[in-house]
């Protein structure tokens, strides 16, 4: 069974829903950030505005409850090797993509409740793909107990949670029209 959370999601947004386009469209540019996350009941969560889609728990390699610590090179490693929800293309998530799992409004964790988090998992950090810019054997983190980020070597070990692209539509989800094609009866 699927189960949809809508985080952040003001009642204004319902209200505006049900009226025009015009109206949504405001509401789309407003500052009032919302996610719908899916819990797919596999071991991932699918985030239908980003598109992505996550391993749900942190890395656990020898599968003994408890997740894994592992450098960067073994962090990339193991995501390209997941296998998971029925799908093989996993990698590790690049710094923007982790950011969007953290919820500012909570702290420890400051990830969505629908990520479980142990508090091992909650107070310490989770590898990112993304290199420092201004040294290349650093590599970016962050920490989800607070929603911080920061770069450290890449022979130091963190945890790690896979994300894949989402090439699925979901027929349930409004796309806006554009300024241009409102007023116009185009479909």
């Amino acid at each position: 069974m699927n189960t949809i959370t809508m985080n952040r999601l003001s009642d204004r947004f319902i209200i505006l829903a049900q009226t025009t386009s015009l109206l949504l469209a405001l509401l789309f540019c407003s500052t009032t950030p919302y996610a719908a996350l899916i819990d797919n009941g596999d071991g991932t969560i699918t985030d239908t505005i980003s598109r992505l889609q996550w391993q749900k728990t942190a890395m656990d390699l020898d599968h003994d409850n408890n997740p894994d610590l592992l450098d960067w090179e073994n962090a990339l490693a193991a995501c390209k090797n997941l296998n998971l929800g029925g799908h093989g293309d996993w990698r590790l998530p690049n710094i923007l993509e982790l950011r969007s799992i953290v919820d500012y409004s909570r702290h420890n964790p400051a990830a969505d409740p629908v990520f479980p988090m142990t508090s091992m998992t909650a107070s310490f950090t989770h590898w990112s793909s993304t290199t420092a810019a201004m040294n290349k054997k650093n590599a970016w983190f962050f920490y989800l107990n607070n929603g911080a980020h920061a770069s450290g070597s890449k022979h130091d070990s963190y945890y790690v949670r896979a994300v894949r692209d989402v090439q699925e539509k979901f027929p349930w989800i409004i796309f806006l029209p554009t300024i241009t094609d409102m007023g116009h009866n185009t479909p």
